[in-house]
């Protein structure tokens, strides 16, 4: 199964909001900005005081085996 039948990002925005992430990643925001803030979401950045996510790091952390570190969201997304 390929990611984009798992978590599509129609767009080819190289940068997500975490509004934008936390849809794709079927997550409220408050969990991704607790993911982003602990190090726990691969390819958060903070740019002007303003998280932002990197569409393919993210990418790449949602495939099987994925090269980043593995985390599990509760309540349901994702687990990697």
């Amino acid at each position: 199964m390929q990611i984009s039948q798992v978590c599509p990002i129609h767009d080819d925005a190289p940068v997500l909001t975490i509004k934008q992430t936390a849809a794709k990643l079927k997550v409220r925001e408050r969990k991704v900005y607790a993911m982003a803030n602990e190090g726990r979401l691969p390819g958060a950045v903070k740019v002007d005081g303003s998280w932002r996510v990197l569409r393919a790091t993210l990418v790449t952390w949602l495939e099987p085996g994925g090269d980043s570190p593995p985390t599990t969201i509760r309540g349901g997304g994702v687990a990697a």
